[in-house]
């Protein structure tokens, strides 16, 4: 199928792989991508943690999403070799709790067991030979070993260094929308402020392509630097309200987040600085000096199942990819994926899981 224009609405990430994906399949395309806040653009995408944990995400993904996250791990390291940078680590990750949280920690093996997500639980020695840091406040903890991890901000960086084909402007998609016609218009736009209102992003006689049920999820983190602590993997902290996680970055910087907050408000809360904090603190007594870099908040897409929507509408040859929650990273490739097949008249084995109706009852459906 030969298409000369692809219109991409929104610079995170899932745009950004939309515009990568769709630029192999058809190289002699006029692809333009747009984002108002320019590339690369501060938003969800680049205050993201970057974790690549589809076992340990099994609580808030069905299971034939994890099986999707599991696949998208595999494209991130292709993507990762293809681009010649190394912002990918598959080092797995690690779950722990403290001893005053061993039933939170009870529950959720009893959690991966029914799951059948594949774990090796380590005693301490395991622990002290593979994180030695970590062994003096944790002596169980499980590892998730086919897990991975990457920089938002490398990747984001890694992937638009590879657009040398594509037009880059810097205005909303709705604007430079009516300036011509393209063959296809891919909104990634995210969570905008006309979703507070429920106005249409897409002008079309269906109505599920009105987003008009996406709403925001502020998410926080916290980024520090402590040369008295290494780590090598991601760590999932047990939380009583939220689970946290701690990030190694280079040169012994760590991002511990993110708080999941029913809010489309951007500000970084007090409350959330001091449980961040103690997090870091509980982790491992060094962090009570550590510098502090930054603390960001970002305000992420999510529909009331807390999953992802590819919504197509043929009238118009407009493709919605939005409501990714927290799962933008580790979903992202796949979703790219479809839509390109799509597209290209090709059928996806994912499509099904990304195109169902949100009141479709099922695995695929959570509450939120």
């Amino acid at each position: 199928m030969t298409i000369d224009t692809i219109l991409i609405g929104g610079a995170g990430i899932i745009g950004l792989l939309q515009a990568y994906r769709l630029q192999k399949q058809w190289p002699k395309a006029q692809i333009t991508l747009c984002d108002p806040q320019g590339f690369p653009a501060r938003n969800a995408s680049a205050l993201a943690g970057g974790m690549l944990a589809p076992y340990s995400e099994a609580e808030f993904l069905p299971s034939a999403f994890v099986q999707i996250g599991l696949m998208a791990l595999n494209e991130w390291e292709i993507i990762a070799r293809e681009t010649k940078t190394p912002f990918f680590h598959r080092k797995g990750s690690l779950f722990v709790a403290h001893s005053s949280d061993s039933h939170s920690m009870a529950r959720a093996i009893a959690h991966f067991n029914d799951k059948k997500c594949p774990y090796t639980y380590l005693d301490e020695q395991k622990i002290t030979e593979i994180e030695p840091d970590l062994a003096k406040n944790f002596s169980k903890a499980l590892y998730f070993e086919d897990e991975g991890h990457l920089s938002p901000k490398n990747a984001i960086k890694s992937l638009l260094k590879t657009l040398k084909h594509v037009q880059f402007i810097q205005k909303p998609l709705k604007t430079v929308r009516n300036t011509q016609d393209f063959d296809w218009i891919i909104d990634c736009t995210g969570y905008t402020p006309e979703h507070q209102n429920n106005t249409p992003q897409i002008s079309t006689k269906n109505k599920a392509t009105m987003n008009e049920n996406l709403r925001g999820v502020k998410g926080e983190t916290l980024t520090v630097r402590n040369p008295e602590f290494s780590l090598t993997r991601p760590v999932r902290l047990m939380h009583p309200r939220y689970p946290l996680y701690i990030i190694p970055r280079d040169d012994h910087h760590f991002m511990v987040g993110a708080t999941i907050i029913e809010s489309p408000d951007e500000a970084f809360t007090l409350r959330s600085n001091m449980e961040l904090s103690s997090a870091l603190y509980t982790l491992h007594d060094s962090f009570a000096n550590t510098e502090i870099i930054e603390y960001n908040a970002g305000i992420r897409p999510a529909y009331p199942d807390n999953l992802p929507r590819i919504i197509i509408d043929k009238d118009s040859r407009t493709i919605s990819c939005n409501g990714v929650f927290r799962h933008g990273y580790l979903l992202g490739p796949i979703m790219a994926n479809v839509v390109a097949d799509y597209m290209a008249g090709h059928h996806n084995p994912y499509i099904d899981h990304f195109t169902k109706d949100e009141t479709d009852a099922g695995d695929n459906q959570r509450a939120a």
